[in-house]
């Protein structure tokens, strides 16, 4: 398979596309696939593009740690209700 190269137009607006937007979006995978496809690209493609200009959202180890702490607050309060 031949691998297709992108004017280096489309590859900034589909990247700005991204930016402005993925925040709308239920995560960075679903806003790169509406961004994907408006532009005509492959969601990989643009992800690696993202990640080779370092501008793929990145979850923060705090925001990380803080996620982790509220799903344990989570899972106790299911077993409370449960009765478990």
């Amino acid at each position: 398979m031949k691998k297709e190269t992108y004017r280096e137009t489309i590859k900034q607006g589909a990247i700005t596309d991204f930016l402005e937007s993925w925040k709308e979006f239920t995560s960075p995978s679903a806003a790169a696939e509406a961004v994907a496809q408006r532009w005509n690209i492959s969601q990989a493609t643009l992800i690696l593009w993202l990640k080779k200009a370092q501008k793929w959202p990145a979850v923060s180890f705090d925001r990380l740690l803080d996620l982790e702490a509220e799903n344990r607050q989570l899972r106790e309060q299911v077993r409370k209700l449960r009765g478990i």
